[in-house]
Parts: structure tokens; C-alpha cells; sequence
């Protein structure tokens, strides 16, 4: 004899044609929310890649202005100015974005939380109702995929993957910038100094005019 317990965790058969279409209600109410938070995810996901290509473009250009600041100047750049002004460019970028990623990462995965929690009720909707749930032969699918894998409810991971991807791009394109910054004041410098040098040597190899004799 089951306890009431029990008995409650047992789905009970649809008695009556209203029940019916409470159940079916209820299925296209969680699968219309399932499609909502997955379009939400894919919308996340796109507008935080949009504001990352601004962010890399604009790390482009402020790194392109700051070298073509001193590029073309015909004296010595103080370095430490122009490192500690990039430097600080680069820490500015690297937290907005790291800051950036992580809040569209968290809402992407409260998007897919309730993804799941709405696939489990029309799943359970769908089994109650006697539809049979649909079948898929995930090793047939690799099988024949072989380069992308079926990973069941792993859509919204890989959207992170190319949320993190871009991410670092950024990252590593300030610190690639720090570092161009670094070395083309140091180009300029050696050839500032190179330039002086050999100004040096041909004035100290240059012919003394020859004493004039007063008649």
C-alpha cells in the first residue's frame, strides 16, 4: 500500500477533456518560454560580441594615436610617460572587459537555468499527456558529425567559449599594444641616438678651413 507520500509523486492519468487542455496549455506555455530564454541567450550573446568588437577596434586606435604621438618627433621620447600612460590604458580595457564578460556570462546562465527548468515541465507535460518524448540518436549524430559532437543541453557552454574567446582577444590586444608602445620608443630612441652619433663623427671628420697668410 503506497504511502500518500508516495502516491503524489506518481503522475496521475488526464481524467477528463479539460484536464486535457490544461496539460496541453501548460506544454505550449513551457515550451514558448524555453524558446524565449534560448532566443535571450543567443541575444546576450550577440549584443556582449557587438560591444566587444567596439572595445578591440577602439583598443586598436587609442594604441595607434599614442605611438603616432612620438613616431614623428626628431628628439628623445621619455619612456616612462608614454609606458605608464599605456599601462594604465591596458589595466582600464582588461578590467572592463573581464567585468563585462562576467555579467553577460552570469546572465546567460540564469537564461539557461530556466531553459532547463521549463524543457523538465514539457518534458513531464509531454510524458503525462502519453506523447511520446522525442528520440534522438545522439551516437549516429557524431557518427556522421564527427568534427562538431552532440553534447545534450550544452548549446549555452559553447556560446560562453565564444564569449571568452573574444574576451581575450581584447586582453591580449592591450598588452600586445603596451608592448608595441614599448618598442617603437625604443626604435626611436636608437635612432635618435644613431643619428646624433653620426652627426658627431662628420663634423669631427670634416676638413679645417687652412690658415689664411695676411701679406
Amino acid at each position: 500500500m503506497p504511502t500518500k507520500k508516495e502516491s503524489t509523486d506518481i503522475l496521475q492519468p488526464v481524467s477528463n477533456d479539460k484536464a486535457i487542455d490544461i496539460h496541453i496549455a501548460h506544454k505550449r506555455e513551457a515550451f514558448d518560454v524555453m524558446r524565449a530564454n534560448q532566443d535571450a541567450e543567443i541575444a546576450h550573446a550577440q549584443d556582449a560580441i557587438g560591444v566587444l568588437k567596439t572595445i578591440l577596434q577602439t583598443t586598436i586606435i587609442i594604441f595607434g594615436g599614442l605611438i603616432g604621438s612620438f613616431i614623428t618627433l626628431s628628439t628623445k621620447v621619455n619612456p616612462s610617460s608614454y609606458l605608464i600612460c599605456s599601462g594604465i590604458i591596458s589595466l582600464l580595457i582588461i578590467c572592463i572587459v573581464l567585468h563585462f564578460t562576467r555579467a553577460t556570462r552570469k546572465k546567460i546562465d540564469q537564461s539557461n537555468s530556466k531553459y532547463v527548468i521549463y524543457r523538465e515541465e514539457y518534458h513531464n507535460e509531454r510524458t503525462f499527456l502519453g506523447i511520446a518524448p522525442f528520440e534522438f540518436d545522439i551516437d549516429a549524430y557524431n557518427k556522421a558529425h564527427k568534427k562538431s559532437p552532440y553534447i545534450p543541453g550544452g548549446g549555452y557552454k559553447f556560446t560562453k567559449r565564444i564569449l571568452n574567446s573574444f574576451t581575450w582577444i581584447v586582453v591580449i590586444t592591450a598588452l600586445i599594444g603596451t608592448g608595441i608602445v614599448w618598442l617603437a620608443i625604443k626604435e626611436k630612441n636608437n635612432s635618435i641616438e644613431i643619428k646624433n652619433q653620426q652627426k658627431k663623427q662628420d663634423q669631427t671628420e670634416a676638413p679645417k678651413p687652412a690658415d689664411t697668410i695676411c701679406c
